[in-house]
């Protein structure tokens, strides 16, 4: 029991670290553009229904018209920020939870305590921006993916038509939640490539297994009914996203996509102390090759999408996608990302270290 609270403590801490540190500057000045974008949303401006919503939850009271007072101001966006500081406590809850399905408690822990590291959480983590709502979506929908791929390779005992009902609610889940990050800021449509991602990955794997097999035994033995029971749950995600998020881009959007622009934030993607920025980096370099070849080794001989499959496929979709960011762009979409890998890495060097000091030893 006691180990169980100790663990459980661990947890709490290093899920509520990001949003501790970030909470520290919660009274400090408005950032550039902040008190505009909270005015705006207050003065109901077209734009998106969902980033409105996220960015005045924390406004209680409602105050009828804007505050014309600077200081007045200043206190209705430091009451505002609590919904900011909620969303990263729950942003890092989301990757405890996906790398505890993908990788375990030593990676999990890790990566919610590394994006505190990460100067988009450290230094600009108070600021409200919508940005917070649409990482806290995608990230619900990279849980449901993965457990989507724990009931579809899991037991069958729940029968077949229930498992089918339940692999379409967790496909459904997924793409629409996916689709609210997007309606809540349109630049996260990068999202929508893992679903894509997976489905392509799943069919080239199914397909060279099911010619290995015609060749062997012939092509009246094509596993037709096996390939297709395992094709359709990744065929479903893949849809399911596209056509959640055009739902929740009409609903949310009231202009168009080219003139709702992602926040900009004076916050470089790693630290920059130099120390600092080598540890980081080597972490992430790390991370990312253990990552691609645990990964991939294993999908090579299970050939199944496991819920570490659908980590590589979000933690690829994002780091890439980090070449494709303007300068001054906010960051926040691929500071998860970023964390699974120092988690990666830590795993990686606590079973390596031990190792090799053993084998000095000896």
């Amino acid at each position: 029991m006691f180990r169980t609270a100790g663990f459980a403590s661990a947890a709490l801490g290093c899920i509520g670290l990001p949003a501790l540190i970030a909470g520290l500057d919660i009274d400090s000045a408005a950032a550039v553009g902040e008190l505009e974008r909270l005015r705006a949303a207050h003065a109901g401006e077209p734009g998106s229904e969902l980033a409105r919503q996220f960015l005045l939850a924390g406004v209680w009271p409602f105050p009828g018209e804007w505050p014309v007072a600077v200081a007045a101001a200043e206190r209705l966006l430091a009451t505002a920020r609590l919904m900011q500081i909620a969303g990263l406590f729950a942003i890092a809850g989301l990757t405890y939870f996906a790398m505890l399905l993908a990788r375990g408690r030593l990676a999990a822990l890790a990566s919610a305590a590394a994006l505190a590291v990460l100067p988009v959480v450290h230094d600009v983590g108070h600021v409200l921006r919508p940005e917070t709502a649409g990482v806290m979506f995608t990230m619900l929908g990279l849980l449901l993916l993965q457990s989507l791929t724990t009931v579809l390779h899991g037991g069958r005992s729940r029968g077949r038509v229930r498992r089918a009902i339940v692999l379409v609610l967790f496909a459904g889940a997924a793409g629409f939640a996916f689709g609210m990050g997007i309606g809540t800021v349109p630049s996260l449509g990068g999202t929508l490539l893992i679903g894509i991602a997976l489905f392509m990955l799943t069919t080239l794997q199914l397909a060279l297994r099911g010619l290995g097999v015609g060749r062997r035994r012939g092509m009246m033995a094509w596993p037709a009914f096996a390939i297709t029971g395992r094709l359709w749950p990744m065929a479903a995600v893949a849809l399911a996203g596209p056509v959640g998020a055009i739902f929740l881009m009409l609903w949310s959007l009231e202009l168009p996509v080219d003139e709702l622009l992602p926040t900009r934030l004076a916050a470089a993607v790693l630290p920059q102390q130099p120390l600092a920025f080598c540890v980081v980096l080597v972490l992430l370099a790390i991370g990312a090759l253990v990552l691609l070849l645990r990964t991939g080794i294993r999908f090579g001989r299970r050939g199944r999408v496991t819920p570490e499959v659908v980590l590589l496929a979000y933690v690829a979709t994002q780091t890439l996608g980090l070449a494709t960011f303007a300068p001054g762009r906010d960051s926040l979409p691929a500071a998860p990302a970023l964390a699974m890998l120092v988690g990666e890495a830590v795993v990686a060097l606590a079973a390596f270290v031990p190792w090799l000091v053993r084998r000095r030893g000896a």
